[in-house]
C-alpha cells in the first residue's frame, strides 16, 4: 500500500510539472511581418494567411480590425486591378481608342496599387498591435520557476511565480 502511494505521488508531481510547462508554452506567439514587392507576408513560425491572422487575433480588437481591413483592402484592390487591366486591354484592342475606357482601366490599376499598399500598412500595424498585446501580457511576469529543494525531511519542488 505504501509503495502505491509513492507511485501516485510521483505521478501527481509529473502531471503538475507538465501542466505548468504547458501553461507557460501556451501563451500567444509573436507574429512577424515581412514586406516584399508583391505584398506583405505574416509569419508565426510558418507563413500564415490574413484569414488565419484574423482568427488568431479575435481576442485583440485593434489587431483584429487591422487584419480584417487588410483583407478587405487587398480583395478590393486586386478586383479593381483585374477589372482595370481588362478595361485597358479592351480599349487598346479596339480599332478606335476609347479614352474613357482607357482612363477607367488605368484608374483601376492605380487603385490596385494604392489599396494593396494600404493593405500592407494595415497588416504591419496589425502585427505590431498583436505583438504589443502579448508583450504586455508577458510583462505581467507570469514566469513560474521550479526549483528542487531539500532538507532533513526530504526532497521537494518549490514553485514560485
Amino acid at each position: 500500500m505504501h509503495g502505491k502511494m509513492k507511485i501516485l505521488n510521483k505521478i501527481k508531481v509529473c502531471l503538475f510539472i507538465l501542466t505548468v510547462v504547458s501553461v507557460t508554452q501556451s501563451f500567444g506567439q509573436e507574429m512577424k511581418y515581412e514586406s516584399s514587392f508583391f505584398g506583405g507576408k505574416i509569419y508565426q513560425e510558418d507563413r500564415i494567411s490574413i484569414n488565419e491572422a484574423v482568427k488568431l487575433s479575435k481576442s485583440i480588437a485593434d489587431a483584429n480590425e487591422y487584419f480584417r481591413m487588410a483583407s478587405i483592402y487587398k480583395t478590393v484592390g486586386y478586383t479593381a486591378g483585374v477589372a482595370g487591366l481588362v478595361a485597358t486591354g479592351i480599349s487598346i484592342g479596339q480599332e478606335d481608342l476609347n479614352p474613357f475606357i482607357l482612363g477607367l482601366g488605368l484608374g483601376g490599376v492605380a487603385m490596385n496599387f494604392l489599396l494593396v499598399h494600404k493593405s500592407n500598412k494595415a497588416l504591419k500595424d496589425g502585427v505590431k498591435d498583436y505583438n504589443a498585446h502579448y508583450d504586455n501580457a508577458n510583462s505581467l511576469n507570469f514566469n513560474p520557476e521550479i526549483r528542487i529543494v531539500g532538507d532533513q525531511k526530504g526532497i521537494g519542488f518549490l514553485l514560485s511565480f
